[in-house]
């Protein structure tokens, strides 16, 4: 599957984001088996092969939806950088 995600909801969304001063960022998701936290090192080879946020469901969700011929486009938040603390959750690899 090359294009999961539906450019023309993408511009839609891009577009009512713009218009409602809202900051968006186009990032890629890899997926991790679940439910567990990744390893240090594991965070370092996601960001390495390009990965900027980590998931369990959001890939199968995705594909799941394009298979059944459903538009999709993704909206994800995540606040907390990847190693920050072991309190949290850390779901970003890369941040700007």
């Amino acid at each position: 599957m090359t294009r999961a995600y539906d450019r023309d909801l993408i511009a839609r969304a891009e577009r009512i984001a713009k218009e409602e001063n809202i900051e968006v960022r186009k990032r890629r998701i890899c997926r991790a088996n679940g439910t567990l936290y990744e390893t240090p090192a594991e965070y370092l080879f996601y960001q390495r092969v390009g990965g900027d946020a980590i998931g369990m469901s959001t890939v199968p969700e995705v594909l799941v939806a394009r298979h059944a011929g459903t538009e999709y486009s993704g909206c994800r938040s995540s606040p907390t950088k990847a190693g920050t603390s072991r309190a949290t959750i850390p779901t970003t690899l890369r941040s700007n």
